[in-house]
Order: structure tokens, then sequence, then C-alpha cells
């Protein structure tokens, strides 16, 4: 009877915890606004149009790089948008299922605290309160993010695994479920690959000849999973470029359609061994760029490493109470998940310190502090300790203000999109200029249009190089060509193109043998959106007014035809093949910083660029100094002369450079 009560009970206290965090999701959500980021006007939504309406032989890199990864995640936030849900609507269906972490953060709690611990329901709370305050998890909470979604998978793997590690005999079935679970979630993103090797190597020390079998199972099943989650993807992925990861390892599968390079973002991998050392430490710090593209302090991956090293290093007494002989299932689960983060965070930073990809572990850091705290303290101070980091962390929270990329105010429609008549009414193919691909505005558009983000984050080469696609695009629409980019203020008069704006076009245009239109006139297209901004974030320093323009949500349309405008003929291409020259000298160089190589030089009215897809860095020249730009930097350092870098012995390396000029880099 007292054992029915007290499951009775546990069954109360955890529907209520669930309860109280799902309506504090909710709230946050709410209060933090909709996010339109980046990665949703990039590629989010434009994924699954590709895979549901087939777009491969219409677009050529519409959503840009990433347009290429498996969609299937993004398949139900693209049919919600479609179907006209509002977005508070949208965004609570993706903050419940994006809760499921916070109960599973919940029962993994449980399986690593002892059953006779006192104050244990407090412990689990605030185990699952600091899960709930991982910056990047809040960042994603009922957004277009699939980090919160495919941390679920993980996380469920997980606790399958922590149910079987204390026993004698491993359950095969059970190792083979948790295997497809980390394939699964594998498979929907391929950064979650950390993580079932994490899991492998973390299982490792426990493996005898009778375990091996389990571990068998739990390899097999992640096949398994994978292949479920990416393999149909992978076969129209190979059916059209021949590489069944397209755009990535194509170093490997050698598609003509991209350079045969490893695509791999190395944009947070541009520091030495000792920057590696120290992340810990400067993911404290409120900047940008440490390990994710907005300010994310974050202080509970420091303290999960301190505490496992503290129970480990100092003192028997400590050692007993990390080892416990009252509750070795615990402790051993208890073990083996630090192992799993430990052997996780080490991999990630390694491969590339990007958070989002990190989001299991983040999540995971709120019920190991709570377990390590319970272990190394008796049961008040522990309560103390915990309400203390807890506290710093809602500190740290609140003067990083609104961790939305791109906030703003719930309207109606997820997404507003006001594309004029003309543009809707006939086909046209569109080349895009710029980072951002805009592909989310695609539906918008006449459904036979085609799409091609040409100079984006890749940069397609022009002339005798010029893919095969886009040269069949170009000559389908011969006639029928508009170049779409970012419209910003004196960009036109009297609804006609600046000269000087359309000299830099033009002069871009040119590598691909096209021009503007005599007349200069354009189209605006329009997302629209309010910035938001709220009492709750009182620690935020941007204006709104400041803030509401970061996203350029007015994108020109201006129509093309074939050819080169008469200056650039005159001029020849004489000095480009001079400035490559330059260029790969840079490269040769310094080719950590510049990854890949040989990629297509850009031509503007003020002088020439290359953008290095991987490395993230740019080259650029006036035609005199050479400079180079890093990530997340707005200015350039030069790095010499023309001439210097055609003489036989170059300036220097790079390297110095771009540590100076890189925020990222202390």
């Amino acid at each position: 009877m007292a054992a029915v009560q007290k499951a009775r009970a546990d069954l109360a206290v955890g529907a209520a915890a669930g309860a109280f965090f799902l309506l504090a999701s909710a709230l946050w959500c709410f209060a933090s606004g909709k996010d339109l980021n980046f990665d949703l006007i990039n590629y989010h939504l434009y994924g699954p149009q590709l895979l549901l309406e087939g777009r491969f032989d219409k677009d050529y890199f519409g959503g840009g790089l990433a347009g290429y990864l498996n969609p299937l995640i993004h398949v139900p936030l693209y049919l919600m948008v479609r179907a006209g849900w509002h977005s508070l609507v949208i965004a609570g269906v993706l903050c419940f299922v994006h809760s499921l972490n916070l109960l599973l953060a919940w029962k993994i709690g449980d399986r690593l605290l002892p059953a006779s611990q006192p104050s244990r329901r407090w412990y689990l709370f605030c185990g699952v309160l600091l899960a709930l305050s991982s910056p990047i998890f809040l960042a994603e909470l009922g957004s277009s993010f699939a980090e919160a979604l495919t941390s679920i998978p993980v996380l469920a793997g997980l606790l399958l695994l922590l149910d079987e590690y204390a026993k004698d005999d491993w359950d095969r079935r059970r190792f083979a479920a948790a295997g497809l679970l980390l394939g699964l979630a594998t498979g929907l993103k391929l950064a979650n690959g950390l993580f079932a090797v994490g899991a492998t190597l973390a299982l490792l020390p426990m493996v005898d000849r009778k375990r091996g079998f389990a571990l068998s199972a739990l390899v097999l099943g992640g096949l398994a999973g994978g292949l479920l989650a990416h393999g149909h993807w992978s076969f129209i992925l190979w059916r059209e470029f021949g590489n069944p990861l397209f755009p990535m390892a194509n170093n490997l599968f050698r598609s003509e359609d991209f350079p045969q390079a490893m695509f791999h973002d190395l944009r947070y991998l541009q520091g030495d061994v000792a920057d590696s050392l120290m992340l810990p430490f400067r993911m404290l710090e409120h900047r940008t760029t440490i390990y994710s593209e907005g300010v994310a302090p974050d202080s509970r991956p420091l303290i999960v490493l301190v505490l496992a090293a503290v129970s480990l290093l100092f003192g028997h007494r400590g050692r007993r109470r990390a080892l416990g002989t009252s509750a070795p299932d615990a402790s051993r689960r208890l073990g083996f998940a630090t192992a799993f983060f430990v052997a996780c965070f080490v991999l990630w930073a390694v491969t590339s310190r990007i958070g989002r990809y990190a989001m299991p572990l983040w999540l995971l850091a709120g019920p190991l502090i709570a377990a390590w705290t319970a272990r190394l303290f008796t049961a008040g101070r522990g309560l103390l300790v915990l309400a203390a980091v807890c506290l710093a962390q809602g500190v740290q929270l609140y003067y990083a203000g609104n961790l939305r990329y791109t906030p703003a105010h719930w309207d109606s429609k997820w997404l507003d999109v006001r594309v004029p008549e003309t543009l809707r009414r006939s086909p046209f193919l569109f080349i895009v200029l710029g980072q951002q691909s805009w592909s989310a505005i695609i539906p918008y558009f006449h459904p036979d249009s085609s799409f091609s983000n040409v100079v984006g984050q890749y940069v397609m080469p022009g002339g005798e190089r010029m893919p095969r696609r886009l040269r069949s695009l170009l000559e389908r629409f011969n006639g029928r060509t508009r170049v779409i980019f970012d419209y910003r203020e004196a960009h036109l008069k009297n609804g006609v193109l600046t000269e000087n704006i359309a000299t830099d076009v033009n002069a871009v245009l040119s590598t691909y043998e096209l021009q503007l239109e005599p007349e200069r006139r354009c189209d605006l297209v329009e997302i629209r959106f309010h910035h938001f901004q709220n009492w709750v974030f009182s620690a935020e320093n941007r204006a709104p007014e400041v803030a509401g323009r970061i996203p350029r949500n007015q994108l020109l349309v201006c129509g093309v035809r074939a050819g080169r405008s008469a200056d650039l003929v005159a001029e020849g291409d004489a000095e480009t093949k001079r400035v490559d020259r330059v260029f790969a000298a840079v490269e040769k160089a310094c080719p950590g910083l510049f990854s890949p190589s040989g990629g297509q030089t850009v031509r503007g009215r003020k002088g020439w660029e290359r953008f290095y897809f991987n490395s993230v860095n740019r080259l650029m020249t006036d035609g005199n100094a050479v400079y180079l730009r890093p990530f997340s930097s707005f200015g350039a350092v030069n790095i010499g002369s023309l001439e210097q870098w055609l003489a036989d012995t170059p300036p220097h390396h790079c390297e110095p450079a771009i540590v100076n000029a890189n925020p990222f880099i202390s």
C-alpha cells in the first residue's frame, strides 16, 4: 500500500512539475516573440518544398548551401505555414513538442538521483529548471530550428542506455532501440552523429565479451535509424547529383555540381588548442561568435566539468559520495552520463563548436549538476548550491536580453510576403545575389519560376567553369530572367536603380555574362514584420527603431539580359586574372584560413572579392592592397599589396592578422 501511495504521489508531483515547465516554456516563447531567423528565411521552408514539390529541375541552390540538407524535420512547420495557421498556434505546437525535452530531462534526473536522496523532488525540479535555462534551448523554443526537435530522440536514447547501464546483463533489444533513436536523430540532422559516437565511447570501458553483443545491437540500431531517416533523401540526392550527402563530402563523391571539396563549417574553429581548452570559460562571456551567432552566456557546462573533476580528484570523502555505496546503480548511471557529456563535449569542440549542434548536452547539464550536487553536499547545502546556480544563470539570461535571433511580433501569419502581381502571374528565372538566399519567398511566386542563389555562401563559377545546371536555366529563361538583392535606402530614385548600384550589380552579373536591362526599373518584394521588444528584456541595449532595421525585409527585383555592360567589356579581364593570381598566392600562404581554395572571384564597382564557405572569411582588393575580412568582423585587415603577393616571396603569413582582427579569437 505504501508503495502504491508513493507511486501516486510521484505521479502527481511529476504532473504538476510538467504543467509548470510547459507553462513556463509557453510564457517564455510568447514573451520572446516570433523568430524570423536567418535560417528560416534561408532554407527551413525551402527544403520541404523541394522535397514535396520536387523542384530539382527548377532550382539550383535555391536555398543556398543548406537548402539540400535533409528537410524531413521541417516538413510539419512548412505544412502549418502553408495552411495559414496563426503564428501563435504554430508556436504553441512547436513549444509543446520542444518541451518534451524537459520531460526527458526529468526522467534522466530521476535515474541519476538515488531513490533515498533527501529532498529528491526539489533536486529533480532544480535540475529541470537548469535544463530549461539553457540560452541555446530558450533561443530555439517555439522557433523553426531543428535542434530542439532532434534532441528528443537523443535524450530518449540516452535514457534507455541509462536504464540498462547499471545492470549486469545488457538487454540487446533496448540497446538496439537506443541505437535506433540515436540513428534517427543523426539521419534527421547529421551533426547529431557525435552523440552516437559519444555514447559508444562512454560505454566502451564497461564492455566485455558478453556485453559486446549489446554494443553491436546499438551500432546496428543506429545504422537502421540513420537509413530510415536519411535513406530516402540520400537516394534523391544520389539520383540528382551523384552524391548522397550533397553538397557535403563532395571530395569523395565528386559531383560536377559543386567544388570537389569537403563542406565543413569552420566558423568557430579558427583558434588553437589553448582556445579549445578555454572554451568552457569563454562560454561565460556576454559576446557573440564564441559558440553561437548571438549572445548566449552559459556557466552550466563549466559547472558540470568542475563538479565531476572535484568528485574524482579531491579526497576520499568526495569520492565515496560520488560512487556511493548506498545507491550503486544511480552512481554508475551518473558516471556514464558524465562520461557521455564529456566525450560529446570534446567531440563537439573539435568538430564544430556551433552551440545549436550540442543541444542535448545543454539540456543534460541541468540534471547532471543536480545529481553531482546531491553527491558532493548534504541535502540542505546541496539545495543552496543549486539555488545559487539557478540564480546566477537567471542573472546571465537577464543581461543577455532577448535570445531570439530576429524577434518579431505575433502577427496572424508566420510569414507575410508581398509580391507584385507581375511576378506572380508569369514564370521567371530569379538570380539571387547575397549570403541570404531568401528562399522562403519562393512559394509566393509563380509555381513554374526558378531560383538560383548564384552569389551567396557558395559563389558559383562563371565562364567556362559555369555549372551545367545554371547554364541550362539561363538558356531556358533567356529574356525572362530577374536578379534579386537587398534593398537599401537610396537604391532607387523614381523607381529606377541608381547609377552606382547598377554599376555594382552589373559588375557581379558580368561573371555570368549578364547585365541589367537598360531601363533599370525594379519591383519591390517585402517580408513584412515588426521588430519585437518588451519590458521582459529591459537589459537589451538596442533601440527599437535601430533593431527593427537589422533584418532587411525588402528586396529589389530587376530585369536582366544576356551580355556584359560596355564599360566592363572595354576594361577586359586582364585585371581580374591578375587578382586571381594574388588570391591564389594568399590561399597558398594561409590554407587554413581560406577553405576551400580556388573559388570564384566576384567583381564589384570598387574592387574584387572571394568568399570561402568553409572558413567564412573573405579576401578583398581595391586593385592596390589586399584585405582580409574575418568571420563576424566588420573591419578588414590590410595584408599587403598586389605587387607584394605577386612577388616570389609573400609578405607574410596571415595567421597573426586574423587573430588580431577576429573578435572570436582572444
